[in-house]
């Protein structure tokens, strides 16, 4: 779904997209992290 999404709705805007993960390192993490790094999400500030 995030493909798609990257692909066909937000392909060539400036629009700002905010997720909120499991930390790094956390088991409960099962790739999502790095899924959703490899679409081009960046870390900001990590929140408790």
């Amino acid at each position: 779904m995030i493909g798609f999404m990257m692909e066909n709705v937000f392909a060539g805007d400036e629009h700002e997209i905010s997720i909120t993960t499991f930390r790094e390192g956390d088991r409960a993490d099962t790739g999502q992290r790095a899924e959703y790094k490899g679409f081009g999400f960046v870390e900001t500030e990590l929140l408790t």
